[in-house]
């Protein structure tokens, strides 16, 4: 009997070596989804808070509208919420190192000067500085509350 282990042959590593990448690729993709479906997860437990705190008025429906419109680009989000879609992207405008050489003979514009804002009254003024207000206090108030219902969670 011979005591020496046999040298395995290059085929057989890398078969192995094969055998064993798809495992990994295997895993790797285990595992993608398992995250996916944990943030998934997360969302929609995120949107059963929500949904309570507008329930419980902690939260506006005109500010969960407000929030939506926001941050929902998507068509076909936009439509889940009843919200219009957004407008159509404008084409950029030609940048002068891509406009064509016989733009180049036509008289550039004159540059453009800063528009001034229109004048406010003084009770436009106060009405503005009174919104601002009370949306700072709501803010705060928001967020005091935010926090002591995290520490209850704690």
């Amino acid at each position: 009997m011979s005591s020496k282990k046999e040298k395995p042959t290059a085929a057989a590593l890398r078969a192995q070596i094969e055998k064993l990448q798809e495992e990994i690729k295997t895993k790797a993709k285990a595992l993608r989804e398992e995250e996916r479906r944990l943030e998934t997860r997360k969302k929609v437990l995120l949107g059963v808070v929500l949904q309570a705190w507008v329930d419980e008025g902690k939260v506006s429906e005109a500010e969960l509208q407000a929030g939506l419109d926001k941050h929902l680009k998507r068509k076909d989000e936009r439509a889940l919420f009843g919200l219009d879609p957004l407008p159509e992207a404008k084409p950029a405008t030609p940048t002068p190192s891509t406009k064509k050489a016989e733009d180049k003979s036509a008289p550039s514009p004159p540059p453009t000067t800063s528009k001034k804002k229109p004048k406010t009254t003084s009770s436009q003024q106060e009405t503005s500085e009174e919104t601002t207000e009370k949306k700072t206090q709501l803010r705060e108030a928001k967020q005091e509350t935010l926090a002591d219902e995290f520490e209850g969670l704690s």
